[in-house]
């Protein structure tokens, strides 16, 4: 190759010494040139030729970028609507494009069935693993409270000393839960109906037998005979278990069998003889207006019972323990 610019070089040379043309610019021929050898200088007519060919490729490359450029400005361009594919779509594509490469795309759930096949010599498998449906999740509805445990349709309406007395009453019940719970173990009774009839009979008072609020290791009657008890605990497995209700009749998480328990451990004086739901149950409710025994055997129709009712305080302690 050297040799060959070496050769042309000469040439050129002797073409200047016999020709008198006046010589233009100097102008590079070759890139190879070393920056001390000496500058060739090229007759116009030979210079001609390739000046025009760098125009036309000068003009070539300027329509070329102003391509570019519009293409550019055109991709970008904010008016320009987007195509937008789904997944099946964009899946046929692809599938169709290495068809047309000589690729069969195979799911892999028939990848052994298409080895049994004769397939081309020229083909090329693709494995494609099979789409997996999302497993559906059913939704399982909430359980309410009311719901849960079968509490019926009521509206609890209290007074002002009525809800200082809810209050006072679940305080009671966060700082005595274990007891209540002991007891509830020893007698099918939950604990929230214990800690309700504590404190209906006696403001939650652990100095007072659960039976009447009688001040503890005094003499009691009871329907078996004088008893003395020397503890609440014990007290309170004697009152729940013989004094009123059966425990073995409850039904656990039913809101009606707690309140029918609580009537019968109360008395059954206000159903059966006055044909109204017990205040020892219902005060506090709209299913209660008025009337009570203000003392054994003495009913007093336009008296109200004042008190929280065994109702409030259940639905009270169920939703708070959700």
């Amino acid at each position: 190759m050297k040799i060959a610019i070496n050769f042309i070089i000469i040439l050129l040379k002797k073409c200047i010494e016999k020709d008198s043309v006046k010589m233009i610019a100097p102008v590079r021929f070759c890139g190879n040139y070393s920056k001390n050898e000496e500058v060739i200088k090229i007759p116009s007519w030979v210079n001609e030729p390739y000046r025009k060919q760098r125009q036309q490729r000068l003009q070539t490359q300027l329509k070329e970028d102003e391509f570019v450029q519009n293409s550019k400005a055109q991709k970008h361009s904010k008016n320009v609507s987007k195509n937008i594919f789904s997944m099946q779509q964009l899946a046929a594509i692809g599938a169709a494009t290495l068809a047309m490469a000589g690729m069969v795309v195979v799911p892999s759930a028939v990848k052994n069935s298409s080895k049994e096949q004769n397939e081309p010599a020229s083909s090329v498998v693709v494995e494609v693993p099979t789409p997996i449906a999302e497993p559906q999740i059913e939704e399982i509805p909430i359980e309410t409270v009311e719901e849960k445990y079968n509490i019926p349709d009521f509206e609890i309406n209290l007074t002002d000393e009525q809800k200082a007395s809810l209050d006072s009453f679940l305080q009671n019940w966060a700082e005595n839960k274990d007891i209540y719970e002991q007891v509830a173990s020893k007698t099918n009774v939950p604990a929230e109906l214990v800690a309700a009839i504590h404190w209906r009979e006696s403001g939650g008072n652990f100095n007072a037998y659960l039976h009447n609020g009688t001040k503890i290791g005094e003499a009691l009657d009871t329907i078996n005979g004088p008893k003395v008890f020397y503890s609440w605990q014990d007290s309170a497995l004697d009152a729940l278990t013989n004094y009123g209700g059966n425990p073995d009749n409850i039904i656990q998480d039913d809101f009606q069998s707690y309140c029918d328990y609580a009537e019968h451990y109360n008395g059954m004086g206000y159903s059966k003889y006055h044909d109204m739901n017990s205040p020892y149950v219902w005060a506090g409710t709209n299913l209660y207006t008025s009337g009570k025994y203000v003392q054994d055997g003495s009913f007093d129709p336009n008296t109200v019972d004042r008190q929280l009712g065994v109702a409030v305080m259940l639905k009270t302690l169920l939703e708070n323990n959700g």
